[in-house]
């Protein structure tokens, strides 16, 4: 089993990615001429009209992806050869020694040139220098300051003021370190009683503490109790992890007023940006349960415009049909090669398309990236275009950066193009050649949350390539295997098919489970089944203490469900979907032993049991299949 990662997307936003794009068909998406070109259904192709130009400098998404098309038509001819020969000379720049007198007299000759845009990339080449290391700041603590915090917290009489003193990361780190027998309740009850507030990131870690030895009654008022005080004592980063904390314990316990009072607080934060989405869900989802029909519609409404294409999305409405109909029957967006009001941009991307007519693809990306606070301060149309050429470029995370900020702030940009360009088949034909053992729809979902198909992904653990497989993993599948051969692709999936099937196995079919434990490993999935027993699978997926897990469970259902939406093949939807559907409705997956896990926080029913617990029971094979009873997108379910 692999060790918890650094994801290579997760916080991606959460959107990845494709890789390079020749002059094909508008739905095209594969890497290479072997792969089999992909189409969504036909009935989705139809919605969009079949414009091209819509005016000067204008056209729709689907013609500049099918046509390969460029903004330089549109370009005075004159600043375009000016910008040529400049390109010419920064590819000279690039390809020369850093210690060459060549170089060096080109810095200084920018140093004073003002009308030369490559200039600023000349400038800033220092950071290219092999040489030059950036520094990424990491929160770490010296052992000997673990090891007082430690102290500190199993004494007999802490000192509650020094452990203020701390950062909740620091204290997380101690109360790891320390057996799960080892009492911290002195700690806990003076914290409690302090007269002056302690720190909201002391009250939280010992809430989180707390947390370990659920489902016990005790435990669970104790954990309340703390976050209630970190909420009472400031309104921070750590005091709205605490609230949501919270908010998911009221949730499971069904106390909705109190859910939705403390959810709300979590929701309007402008601190809780990690926590925001599932907030506004279960203010939602909590609205729902106490008839408040009025103030649930407006947390759909809110949901549906800042997280459209999220799962808890999916789940909101009692037809969300309705909602994907709205999406995937849009018109096709349109894209300006130039902007109107943005001279910078416009130099930006005539500067990119240069570099990519010389196959500089690099160039290009560094290109958009350096010049990005211009371009994003350029219309919506013109910013849509510049993902085209990042897409065309081979970039990955930084186009899908740039939709899902367009995305969030513009919701009328999503439509089949888009989300094509979001949900590519890259690597569909490799990945198809296992679909005896995994649905290739999942198997691609999960690769795109992994690596953002990026075969060469290394995480900050060691993880490597398509499926992120550690190599430790690797050779106790195949002891023949190196390092470099788990970058190859073919390899890479072989392993992390056998990984991801055998926890598929393990877990009786259960998929959230399966993923959660190819995240964060098996022994925290199984203390957290036992943890957190409840029959509202979506509510259990929430409860998870990781955050990291948390994401990565439900973006991988959330681009499951999108590419059975726009790639339509009965067969493997009725084939993977419908038996799960069936098998959850008289399954119930008993207890795991538990193990030891972090302190961020039962048995899980895979079935749904009445409107209290939700109709939630596994996400792409029986949630969606029972969630979506009208208009079911599953064909044959």
């Amino acid at each position: 089993m692999r060790n918890t990662s650094t994801k290579i997307v997760f916080a991606a936003c959460l959107f990845a990615g494709i890789s390079s794009f020749t002059s094909a068909p508008v739905w095209a998406f594969g890497s290479a001429p072997s792969e089999r070109l992909m189409e969504p259904s036909k009935t989705l192709t139809a919605a969009i009209p079949p414009q091209t130009l819509m005016g000067p400098g204008m056209a729709t998404l689907s013609s500049v992806l099918r046509e390969h098309m460029s903004g330089q038509k549109f370009d005075d001819p004159q600043l375009r050869a000016k910008l040529a020969k400049e390109a010419d000379e920064y590819l000279e720049f690039k390809h020369l020694h850093y210690s060459s007198p060549r170089r060096e007299a080109m810095q200084s000759q920018c140093e004073s040139e003002k009308g030369n845009p490559f200039c600023r990339l000349i400038l800033d080449s220092d950071l290219e220098s092999p040489h030059h290391h950036v520094s990424r700041h990491h929160e770490h603590f010296s052992r000997a300051v673990i090891r007082k915090i430690m102290k500190n917290l199993a004494s007999a009489d802490p000192d509650i003021e020094d452990l203020s003193s701390y950062p909740e990361s620091a204290i997380l780190q101690a109360l790891k370190k320390m057996s799960k027998n080892r009492s911290v309740q002195p700690a806990m009850d003076e914290a409690l009683d302090e007269e002056d507030c302690p720190s909201t990131g002391l009250l939280t870690a010992l809430g989180l503490r707390a947390e370990r030895d659920f489902p016990d009654p005790k435990s669970k008022e104790l954990a309340v109790r703390l976050f209630s005080r970190s909420i009472e004592c400031g309104d921070d980063l750590s005091a709205m992890r605490a609230g949501y904390r919270l908010g998911m314990i009221f949730s499971w316990e069904q106390n909705w007023s109190e859910a939705n009072r403390i959810l709300k607080a979590v929701s309007e934060s402008p601190e809780a940006a990690d926590f925001r989405q599932r907030a506004i869900y279960w203010r939602y989802y909590a609205l729902k349960q106490m008839k408040d029909d009025d103030q649930a519609a407006e947390m759909e409404s809110r949901l549906l415009r800042e997280y459209p294409l999220s799962l808890h999305a999916l789940f909101t409405g009692d037809n969300p049909s309705q909602a994907e109909s709205r999406i995937l029957n849009a018109l096709d967006p349109v894209v300006s090669f130039r902007s109107s009001t943005v001279p910078d941009a416009n130099t930006a991307l005539i500067m990119a398309e240069l570099m990519q007519e010389r196959g500089e693809a690099q160039a290009s990306i560094d290109i958009l990236d350096r010049f990005s606070d211009e371009l994003k301060q350029a219309e919506n149309p013109v910013q849509l275009y510049a993902t085209t050429i990042l897409m065309r470029s081979g970039e990955v995370l930084r186009k899908f950066k740039w939709i899902a900020s367009l995305f969030h702030d513009n919701p009328s940009l999503i439509s089949p193009p888009t989300l094509a360009m979001l949900y590519p088949l890259r690597r569909f034909e490799l990945i198809r050649t296992y679909e005896a053992t995994v649905d290739p729809y999942l198997l691609i979902s999960l690769i795109r949350q992994e690596s953002a198909f990026n075969e060469n992904a290394r995480s900050g653990v060691g993880a490597l390539g398509l499926m992120q497989v550690m190599p430790s993993t690797a050779r106790r599948l195949d002891h023949h295997v190196s390092r470099r051969q788990l970058l190859d692709p073919g390899t890479n999936v072989r392993l992390g098919v056998k990984v991801f099937s055998t926890l598929l196995h393990l877990y009786d079919g259960d998929v959230e489970l399966a993923l959660a434990a190819y995240n964060a490993g098996k022994d925290r999935v199984d203390e957290w089944t036992a943890r957190y027993p409840t029959d509202n699978r979506l509510l259990f997926l929430d409860l998870m203490p990781f955050q990291e897990t948390r994401e990565y469970v439900a973006s991988i259902a959330r681009n499951y469900y999108w590419y059975l939406r726009l790639y339509d093949e009965p067969a493997f939807r009725s084939r993977v979907i419908a038996p799960r559907a069936l098998a959850s409705e008289s399954k119930t997956a008993s207890p795991v032993p538990s193990s030891s896990a972090s302190p961020e926080a039962g048995a899980v029913s895979s079935s749904s049991s009445g409107s209290n617990s939700g109709s939630h029971s596994g996400f792409g094979f029986a949630v969606f299949t029972q969630f979506h009873h009208a208009g079911s997108p599953v064909k044959g379910s």
